[in-house]
Order: C-alpha cells, then sequence, then structure tokens
C-alpha cells in the first residue's frame, strides 16, 4: 500500500498541463515545460548529453501522460496500483536504456530517496 502511494504521489508531482490536451494525445505546453525542466535537472545531476536530455524529456512526457491517464480512470484501486508499478518498471528499464550503468545507478539512487522522503511525510 505504501508503494502505491509513493507511484501516486511521484506521478501527480510529476504531471501538470490541462487534460483535454491529453486525453487527445498532446502534452500540454505546462507538461512540456515541466518535463524539460526536469530533463535539465537530470542533466545537471547526471551529466547527461544534450541527446540523453532530449530523450529523457520525451519519456518524462510519455510516461506522465500513461500514469495520469491511469490515475484518471475508472479502474479499481488495486488494478490501478498495479499498473502503475507496472507503468514504473517500464519507465526505468527505458531510462536504463538513455543512461550509462553509472548515471541509471545514481538515477535509481535519488528516485528512491525520494520516494523515502515521500512515504515518510505520508506516514507522519
Amino acid at each position: 500500500m505504501k508503494r502505491y502511494f509513493i507511484i501516486i504521489a511521484i506521478s501527480i508531482f510529476s504531471l501538470t498541463g490541462n487534460a483535454q490536451n491529453m486525453i487527445q494525445g498532446e502534452p500540454s505546453r505546462e507538461m512540456e515545460a515541466k518535463a524539460a525542466q526536469e530533463a535539465a535537472e537530470w542533466t545537471r545531476e547526471l551529466a547527461m548529453s544534450l541527446e540523453q536530455m532530449e530523450l529523457m524529456e520525451d519519456k518524462i512526457i510519455e510516461f506522465a501522460m500513461k500514469k495520469d491517464e491511469v490515475i484518471q480512470s475508472n479502474l479499481p484501486a488495486e488494478e490501478k496500483r498495479k499498473v502503475l508499478n507496472n507503468l514504473q518498471k517500464r519507465e526505468y528499464a527505458d531510462m536504463r536504456d538513455i543512461l550509462t550503468r553509472p548515471q541509471f545507478l545514481r538515477y535509481m539512487e535519488i528516485n528512491n530517496a525520494r520516494a523515502r522522503r515521500i512515504n515518510e511525510r505520508a506516514n507522519n
């Protein structure tokens, strides 16, 4: 159950933009701006190349839209949790393809630390 809240919290944190554009399959300008900002932060943190940054930005948008679609769906909570967990695994696999091994290990370390902080806040 904690994992479900963590995934939801991270998903909501990373989502912005208007739902109509996302339903139509297009990210909003706000979402694109947020993804660009997040990719730039990762670039600084992981010393990524410009190509890696652009690929990551695309993946951030892609998975934010997919996660939002699941969150907004009428699926039962348990099913949403399963789908979100699977999406997170796919996102990590895609990031593993974009990043070098040392970059990916650092990426996972940072994400795990964020998840722990979110979990601590949820438990307090």
